[in-house]
């Protein structure tokens, strides 16, 4: 039995005869009739016959086509399947601007013999979230600032690394002394995502647990207008380390360490595809960048 012979039975069903599934297969009317003949030869019963209105199933002939369709259905939907399997098409990674400036061009440029694929992804931590949750993306580096937990359930979570976390601003602005003391960064003019962010709500929980209250006077979620606003002297913006590369090119802002406070990324996936070979084989990758150049920037692995 074959797909083919299949094909020509619902195909010789749906056209009503012989000779017109022959012209919308675009093949002879004798290949039809011999598909068909060597399927009733091998299931042992006649399939169609003739009717009023042309050939129409047997009752035999009704099983075999119901299931036939099933059966092409299927195949027919078989590429769609694969080129939505995880790692099929490529690993998708998602992380902040920040880490995603640090991550994604190491990743794009570095051979780590491993055959892979990248699409990249930068978004706030509640739309990575999101994304791995609909399947759009397979792993996101996602940060959380301490007492905060790493995300919500139901996440397949590999820790990842450690970051300090520094205080951006201008040079003319910028508190003299480094490491600036956590309380009095966080006393200061702020530039932060929007209120409801996950990373607000951590600096919100860190003040409040210094007896304090965050001082924001601008939400901005992308890092570019953070620090646009922070050039105009509006604030400054508290930052992991790896989002300091782009002021290796400003003549303005500069940065302060900020007195024992770190965060931490781990790597979030769907536990579905956490074993897959691809899974596996990207998480290796991005660990051995962050081994590899994360130290030299700040930025250390966690076992």
């Amino acid at each position: 039995m074959t797909l083919r012979q299949l094909l020509y039975l619902i195909r010789a069903l749906d056209e009503g005869s012989i000779s017109a599934a022959a012209v919308a297969l675009n093949v002879a009317q004798s290949a039809v009739s011999r598909q068909i003949a060597l399927l009733e030869a091998e299931l042992g019963t006649a399939l169609i016959r003739r009717g009023g209105r042309g050939i129409e199933a047997t009752a035999a002939g009704q099983v075999v086509e119901r299931e036939a369709r099933t059966i092409l259905a299927r195949v027919d939907a078989l590429p769609g399947l694969v080129e939505r399997a995880p790692g099929s098409a490529g690993i998708s990674v998602g992380a902040s601007a920040s880490f995603g400036g640090f991550l994604f061009s190491r990743l794009a440029r570095r051979e780590h013999g491993e055959s892979i694929r990248w699409r990249f992804v930068q978004a706030a931590t509640r739309d990575l979230l999101a994304a791995v949750d609909s399947g759009d993306l397979d792993i996101a580096v996602i940060a959380h600032l301490p007492g905060q937990p790493a995300s919500g359930s139901g996440y397949h979570v590999v820790d990842l690394c450690r970051e300090a976390v520094y205080l951006v601003g201008r040079r003319d602005l910028l508190p003299p002394a480094e490491p600036v003391p956590l309380a009095e960064a966080l006393a200061l003019p702020l530039i932060m995502m929007p209120a409801g962010s996950l990373e607000r709500q951590g600096y919100v929980g860190i003040a409040q647990g210094l007896g304090a209250a965050l001082n924001v006077v601008a939400d901005a979620p992308e890092l570019d207008l953070k620090y646009a606003l922070a050039r105009g002297g509006v604030g400054f913006v508290m930052i992991p380390v790896s989002g300091l590369e782009p002021l290796r090119e400003s003549g303005t802002l500069d940065a302060r360490r900020v007195d024992t406070l770190e965060l931490e990324r781990c790597l979030i996936m769907r536990p579905s595809f956490a074993d897959h070979p691809a899974c596996r084989q990207a998480q290796r990758a991005i660990r051995r960048i962050v081994s590899a150049d994360g130290p030299a920037q700040g930025i250390h692995s966690i076992p």
